[in-house]
């Protein structure tokens, strides 16, 4: 047997903060037991997903998502006297029941361009299908590391999965009872060598493999060969956004801070500097939320700058007078102090 699948997806979102997808799988399966060959193309579900992206800090990104599948794709019937049909000589990607949809990603950048990561997916059937057959829970999960990009442009990454099937449930057609199914449900592991790479402003080229490394499942099951995968991507800005700019008052000294909820020194700062400014109220404070800028709109808006919380003190000419980043901005009462000279 032989199983060519596609996705089609579509996401919108805007850098940090909520988002959406949709996607739809489509498949051929190739079947030839040596006397004869068919062929099946197949529709899948319609899956839909509200995400929402945190960046709790500078080097820690969490994805959430919640969505459901929807019956799309035609479904054949395997329980009751259906179970009797040859519809293993088929393509079912359609399920013919909704299922409810759980994902969490985590990213934690590291030194040397290499990173982190870890993703789980939860997967539950809401009720029967129109044969009484009842899909059991899936849960998946994987971890691994990432390195780069390198040049700016390739990326790639190594991930170990674990997959659970929970045993499904069908009509017994001799007594009208659900009985477990006896060829459904167990473990999977798999191994997942993947490579990403930029191939101009806004499109990338992904391909990817997955080698299984065992598996312990009830009954009769298809025993997975190792898959190859290749996916484009393209990114089309809709609507930029333009962050906020330092703007310094003429004729005064004017302290901006650039800070983020997520950002536990900024947090720490804002009350010194409210302090601070009672004691001189000749000052000017302009404070910019960077929570939910991406690493571009900081690099934008201040070039050459590592992460938050950045304290920027302006002459009362309007001219940079000094830049502080990280621990040195507590460090602002001797730029002010410059700065007024």
């Amino acid at each position: 047997m032989d199983l060519g699948l596609a996705t089609l997806g579509v996401a919108l979102a805007r850098g940090l903060g909520p988002g959406l997808d949709v996607q739809l799988p489509l498949g051929v399966l190739s079947l030839n037991d040596g006397a004869e060959a068919t062929t099946s193309v197949g529709l899948g579900d319609l899956e839909t997903r509200a995400r929402w992206l945190f960046r709790p800090h500078p080097k820690l990104r969490l994805n959430v998502a919640a969505g459901a599948a929807w019956p799309t794709g035609p479904y054949v019937a395997r329980s009751g006297l259906a179970a009797f049909a040859q519809s293993a000589q088929y393509l079912t990607l359609g399920r013919g029941v909704t299922w409810g949809l759980a994902e969490l990603d985590l990213r934690v950048a590291l030194p040397a361009r290499l990173g982190l990561f870890a993703q789980s997916t939860l997967r539950v059937p809401f009720a029967a299908a129109i044969d009484g057959f009842r899909w059991g829970t899936e849960v998946r999960g994987a971890a691994g590391l990432s390195l780069g990009p390198l040049a700016d442009r390739l990326t790639l990454s190594l991930a170990f999965e674990a997959q659970y099937r929970h045993e499904s449930l069908e009509v017994d057609p001799f007594v009208s009872a659900l009985v477990p199914s006896v060829n459904t449900g167990g473990w999977w592991w798999t191994l997942l060598p993947a490579g990403q790479l930029r191939l101009t402003q806004g499109l990338w080229l992904s391909v990817a493999a997955r080698v299984p490394v065992g598996q312990v499942v009830n009954g009769l099951q298809f025993v997975p060969a190792v898959g190859a995968f290749v996916g484009l991507a393209g990114a089309l800005e809709l609507g930029a956004r333009k962050p906020a700019a330092a703007a310094p008052e003429p004729g005064r000294v004017t302290i901006v801070e650039y800070g983020a909820r997520w950002c536990l020194p900024c947090r720490q700062l804002e009350p010194k500097l409210d302090a601070y400014l009672k004691l001189k109220p000749n000052l000017r404070l302009q404070r910019i939320d960077a929570s939910d800028w991406t690493a571009e709109e900081l690099e934008a808006a201040v070039p050459g700058a590592a992460g938050l919380p950045i304290v920027e003190v302006y002459r009362a000419d309007g001219t940079l007078s000094v830049r502080l980043v990280g621990e040195a901005v507590f460090g602002f009462e001797a730029a002010v102090l410059e700065a007024e000279r």
